[in-house]
């Protein structure tokens, strides 16, 4: 396998007021320099209504957590740069990129949504890996995740 070549992480999900959000990420070594410490992952987004009313995406919070235990949180409304409804039993499906100072870190945190006209929901999105698999120790990655 070459360096150049895309590994993606398994997809992780979670499901919370009936909205199923999957989350999976994969490191971009083409946009990466590992010299300056600038590390580039990409990460694809699920959400899936399982409710019987449309659910609306209104705002997104990240925290973003490198390998060193630097935090970045990152707010804004909607995503990539919408705020799409989302009918019951359908999905909408977003790509997007973060950058990191180490080689591996995690991004988690939560979709707040508008389920029909009124009703306000926190939807978390589960924590997931930011990693270039070429370089990662997987001993390193599993015991700082569980500290």
């Amino acid at each position: 396998m070459t360096k150049q070549e895309r590994i993606e992480q398994p997809p992780v999900e979670r499901t919370t007021h009936g909205v199923r959000v999957a989350a999976s990420a994969f490191f971009l070594p083409q946009h990466s320099q590992p010299d300056r410490e600038e590390f580039v992952f990409g990460y694809r987004m699920t959400i899936t209504n399982e409710n019987e009313l449309p659910i609306r995406i209104l705002h997104r919070h990240w925290d973003i957590i490198d390998g060193e235990g630097r935090r970045e949180t990152v707010d804004g409304q909607g995503v990539v740069g919408r705020q799409p409804v989302i009918d019951p039993a359908t999905s909408f499906r977003y790509s997007s990129f973060t950058r990191i100072g180490t080689h591996w870190g995690t991004m988690e945190g939560h979709y707040t949504v508008r389920l029909g006209k009124e009703q306000e929901l926190e939807i978390p999105i589960p924590r997931f890996m930011l990693t270039d698999l070429h370089q990662a120790d997987t001993t390193e990655l599993v015991s700082r995740e569980l500290v």
